[in-house]
């Protein structure tokens, strides 16, 4: 009798067992790996090429929340560049990790198909679900940051230690009179008369003959507009509502023009201006932050898998989970509670995916592969309003049992002490018919060099349907050859 190949737990046959020539050599491992590493190579390079051509489209989508908190802070919607080469080697910057983030699947399906040959068809399976689910998580984190936490969190940190007006005045006052200050009566002038001082200052702030209407006519006023005037001429200047900057209109050419601006700040107050380089930083490191946080439910996944956690204890410990979330978020976020209370809740119902899934998702049934087939059954058990209880373990056999529909003589020797291909324990080839019973005799005895009755499995003292019971007996004898009636061969 041939050899079986050795099977594991869940009976899958290791490949290098059932293929010939699966073994490599090291020198075929190294050449595999340095095969992949080329064919991993062919999709990040061409991406980057691509994302630094579209660096100015990159760079304004990547500052775009930045420019809106700015925006409602009626700031400057600007940021800086402080040497000449910082534009140049943040694009070279952004369009390298671009092309790795977007030709990550293509890297994992590369290194997949290197350590693919070595695993079991059941580790398989779980690398099946694995893989594509950290990848949605990913997406569905980053998601969350640009849309969601990454607003909020600039509108917040641009606006501390911003303070509000400093000095007010009433519409058609005078500033000067406003907040002229008291003049001690002792060091004023005798009426008539100015001190030396004084005449000096007003000798100097008498305007030239030619500046004397110049000096006399109304200060110049700027109209205070929500969008931009529906004509644009050259000179034309107007206050932003919304920013609270100039807008000058300015020729470009012969018949273009642009519109620039100035920035009007409060005196003795902070004027946040950002650097980009600094920026894209942030950014992205929140990001790769973010994106670890997100496989929260695949590690929780991972631990009920080997037995480090199970679902009761995760239950019983959401308080402590809470607090382990809160930590996380604190550490990864920048240093205030807004950034940290908007990390929080994603994380802790991530912590009841991870719960969900581990109740869904056992490690026997992603093993059978059976995921699709027991949620459908999980459906229509619900749907008709029965319990879906857990399956349990199949009871061990009896000694000697056979597994019903199985013919007990043909049994297989599982020493492989018989090496011309006899199985069975009476010495008949496989191909031959099993031995037959006498015809008129208990029905337990047989013919031959079978075990006797209680040791082979052949007892049917009840039926309890296990599926370790054989067929009942036929009342008849048992013809082998197949004629209906025969007498035994």
């Amino acid at each position: 009798m041939a050899k079986r190949p050795s099977q594991d737990r869940y009976g899958d046959r290791r490949d290098d067992e059932v293929e010939a020539g699966a073994v490599m050599t090291f020198g075929e491992h190294l050449e595999e790996l340095r095969r992949r590493l080329i064919f991993a190579l062919i999709v990040p390079l061409p991406l980057a090429v691509l994302a630094f051509v579209l660096a100015d489209s990159i760079r304004e989508i990547m500052t775009a929340p930045l420019y809106a908190a700015l925006e409602a802070r009626r700031l400057p919607t600007q940021v800086q560049a402080l040497s000449p080469v910082e534009t140049l080697t943040t694009d070279l910057f952004l369009a390298v990790i671009l092309s790795l983030v977007l030709s990550a699947p293509w890297l994992v399906y590369q290194l997949w198909k290197f350590v693919e040959p070595g695993l079991y068809a059941n580790e398989r399976r779980f690398a099946h679900f694995l893989m594509p689910a950290s990848g949605v998580l990913v997406a569905l984190g980053l998601s969350v940051l640009y849309w969601v936490m990454l607003p909020l969190m600039l509108l917040f940190l641009v606006g501390f230690g911003q303070p509000g007006p400093t000095e007010t005045f009433p519409i058609g006052a005078a500033p000067d009179a406003a907040t002229a200050p008291e003049v001690d009566p002792s060091l004023a002038a005798p009426p008539g008369k100015r001190l030396p001082e004084a005449e000096a200052t007003a000798e100097a702030d008498v305007p030239p003959p030619d500046r004397a209407i110049a000096a006399s006519a109304p200060p110049a006023s700027l109209p205070i507009l929500d969008e931009p005037p529906a004509s644009l001429r050259p000179g034309d200047a107007w206050i932003d509502a919304k920013t609270a900057q100039l807008r000058v209109v300015m020729p470009v050419g012969e018949d273009e023009v642009e519109i620039r601006s100035a920035t009007l700040a409060r005196d003795r107050s902070l004027l946040p201006v950002f650097r980009l380089r600094e920026y894209v930083n942030f950014v992205l490191l929140l990001a790769l932050a973010i994106s670890i946080a997100f496989q929260l439910p695949l590690v929780i996944l991972l631990l009920g898998w080997v037995g480090i956690v199970n679902v009761e204890v995760l239950r019983r410990n959401r308080k402590y989970a809470v607090l382990a979330c809160a930590v996380v978020a604190a550490v990864l976020t920048p240093p205030d509670f807004i950034s940290m209370f908007l990390l929080l809740g994603p994380l802790y119902g991530l912590y009841e995916l991870g719960i969900l899934l581990l109740v869904a998702l056992p490690p026997e049934r992603l093993a059978r592969g059976s995921i699709v087939h027991d949620t459908f059954d999980r459906v229509r058990k619900w749907r008709r309003g029965g319990r879906d209880e857990a399956p349990s373990a199949a009871a061990p056999p009896p000694p000697g049992a056979v597994a019903r529909g199985v013919d007990p003589f043909d049994r297989e020797d599982d020493e492989g002490d018989n090496e011309e291909g006899d199985d069975d324990q009476t010495g008949n080839d496989d191909d031959g018919p099993p031995p037959p019973r006498e015809p008129d005799g208990d029905a337990d005895e047989v013919v031959g060099d079978s075990p006797p009755a209680g040791t082979s499995g052949h007892d049917r003292d009840d039926d309890d349907g296990s599926p370790y019971d054989v067929a009942p007996d036929d009342d008849g004898p048992r013809n082998p050859g197949g004629a209906s009636g025969g007498p035994p061969r």
